[in-house]
């Protein structure tokens, strides 16, 4: 990750959108992989500067927008969307998890509950001491760098893939 100023990484700040595409492309080392301008959102024009990277993670499946044609690349990542980013890096199957959620505030009928439930059952995500999840959360830069360096050999072998 690199900081929102020189010398000023912002660790409390929440995660936008393009940050966490932008993110996880580089740790998976996609920087420089080759992308056709396919980006269908409206919101992401060609100069924008994760452009690039919001190509190679849709091209790679990793993405979705909030709409088919929004992205809403300044809003922040939520902690739910990270972990069907993230679900969707690892190809953790996702099924089974579904059947017990492990937060109180995520219902097995929410979109959301078979990622979550996966990535608590590896110990990549974790909820708070009172038992919630917070799914529509955003994720903070902090938290972000945190889940990177518990995920850097998993990244590895996704990227190697």
């Amino acid at each position: 990750m690199t900081g929102t100023a020189p010398g000023v990484f912002s660790p409390e700040a929440p995660l936008t959108r393009a940050q966490g595409a932008a993110v996880i492309v580089r740790a998976l080392g996609l920087s420089d992989a080759p992308a056709a301008p396919v980006t269908p959102f409206a919101d992401v024009p060609r100069d924008h500067w994760a452009e690039h990277d919001i190509d190679v993670a849709l091209q790679l499946g990793y993405i979705d927008g909030i709409t088919a044609d929004t992205f809403a690349p300044d809003q922040p990542l939520t902690r739910e969307q990270l972990c069907a980013l993230l679900a969707r890096v690892l190809a953790l199957p996702t099924a089974a998890a579904a059947a017990r959620p492990p937060f109180r505030d995520v219902p097995a009928d929410r979109w959301s509950a078979p990622v979550i439930a996966a990535l608590s059952g590896q110990g990549v995500v974790d909820g708070y001491g009172d038992g919630t999840f917070r799914p529509q959360a955003p994720i903070t830069r902090a938290q972000m760098a945190a889940l990177l360096v518990r995920l850097a050999p998993s990244f590895a072998a996704a990227a190697a893939h």
